[in-house]
């Protein structure tokens, strides 16, 4: 699946400007006064404005062959890196992939993710975030992880990739992945913050179809 436009809420809508803008270099592509959108690969990433603190988790897929150019890149930008269980370029064997986390200017837990499987890019071309393929992953705290699966499963034919279907479960493939996880039982790589429910949108592709998924208080999904 492809994530076409992911829309997330801040308290801090100037600063996350400056942030994606001044600090990792995306240019806007939409804006108003209480919005702003920048295209990353082939999905669009709004940040609306709220007056609720709210904090996500969401990962970018980036080639595969610059994870270690990509850390490197993160730390020249001086944006800490979030080690987790002593590494700072997490190494994901099961999944085919490294990975690293750091924060934006609202506290959300961003990741860049290399997947081996994806496509590389020429090893003369420097990292930049610009050249990130698309958002990789968007956190979806529930109550119930199997039934969530399965209204995702039923309504979308999106296939299990990764979990228990307990406690955590991911759903979609390696260009987009739903991170499904019990809020109860589960909390955020890489520091443990509470896996809470804060509403967000989206609207993706599947094959053919177009869906728009809202999110809050319970998913609710329509074909476009």
């Amino acid at each position: 699946m492809r994530v076409q436009d992911l829309r997330l809420y801040t308290h801090k809508l100037a600063e996350q400007k400056r942030f994606y803008t001044q600090r990792l270099g995306f240019s806007i592509v939409k804006e108003t006064p209480s919005s702003f959108s920048i295209q990353i690969g082939y999905s669009r990433l709004t940040f609306i404005n709220s007056q609720t603190e709210a904090y996500y988790h969401f990962a970018l897929n980036i080639p595969p062959n610059q994870a270690t150019e990509a850390l490197e890149w993160l730390k020249t930008k001086q944006i800490p890196i979030e080690d987790w269980m002593g590494y700072e370029l997490v190494d994901f064997s099961s999944w085919n992939a490294k990975a690293m986390y750091f924060y934006d200017a609202s506290g959300n837990i961003v990741e860049f993710i290399a997947r081996h499987n994806l496509k590389e890019v020429d090893g003369d071309c420097p990292f930049q975030a610009v050249h990130s393929l698309g958002i990789s992953e968007v956190g979806m705290p529930v109550d119930k992880v199997s039934d969530t699966f399965q209204l995702i499963s039923d309504q979308m034919g999106l296939e299990f990739f990764s979990g228990d279907k307990d406690r955590f479960c991911a759903v979609g493939d390696e260009e987009g992945l739903f991170i499904v996880v019990d809020k109860s039982q589960k909390t955020w790589i890489p520091n443990n913050e509470p896996c809470i429910d804060f509403p967000f949108d989206l609207e993706l592709r599947e094959g053919n179809r177009l869906y728009h998924l809202v999110y809050d208080n319970g998913l609710k999904i329509h074909t476009l």
